[in-house]
């Protein structure tokens, strides 16, 4: 099994940063191959404490404060080139490692409401698996995000939700919601 978290930028002091870390660092050390992903831009110093067995990627889009329409199309397009190269490597170590089952699937948890939206938007494959990682409240999105929301959950394997009161709300999105 391969882990990829991906998350606005690493060096932020994010509290879905930090989860993502946290969460990395567990799977790590119990020996799955774990990946951070970062959709921002390397070189600062990290703020959270990352296991040496976890890989750190990233997809080298300046984002910036705020919305940047231009930064965020090119995310999309970096993203999906990214996980590209991933489904390929996967299959290729599906079937020359022993260690690892025909069915070993790759999961990418998407952590925020951006990422979220970018783990949607990555071309799945058979043994190929999103879960977007909500950490705000259904009604705290607005204008745009309210859109994507409506467009891209429903292409997510999982959506988890931070409380009980939003998964009737996220239902109409995506009928796989769970709770943290």
């Amino acid at each position: 099994m391969k882990l990829t978290f991906l998350v606005s930028d690493l060096h932020l002091w994010g509290g879905g940063e930090r989860v993502a870390v946290l969460i990395a660092n567990h799977y790590a050390s119990k020996g799955i191959k774990t990946t951070l992903l970062s959709v921002g831009r390397p070189g600062r110093v990290f703020r959270f404490e990352i296991d040496h067995r976890v890989k750190v990627d990233y997809l080298n889009i300046p984002l910036g404060n705020g919305w940047n329409l231009y930064r965020k199309i090119e995310s999309i397009f970096a993203v999906r080139r990214y996980f590209r190269g991933i489904r390929d490597e996967v299959a290729a170590t599906d079937a020359s490692n022993s260690n690892f089952s025909k069915n070993s699937p790759a999961i990418l948890m998407g952590i925020g409401n951006f990422p979220i939206i970018l783990a949607a938007m990555v071309p799945k494959g058979k043994n190929f698996r999103t879960i977007g990682c909500l950490h705000t409240p259904y009604t705290s999105l607005r204008h745009i995000w309210k859109f994507l929301r409506w467009l891209f959950y429903n292409k997510l394997d999982i959506l988890v939700s931070l409380t009980h009161r939003d998964v009737p709300l996220l239902r109409r999105h995506n009928s796989n919601v769970m709770v943290i």
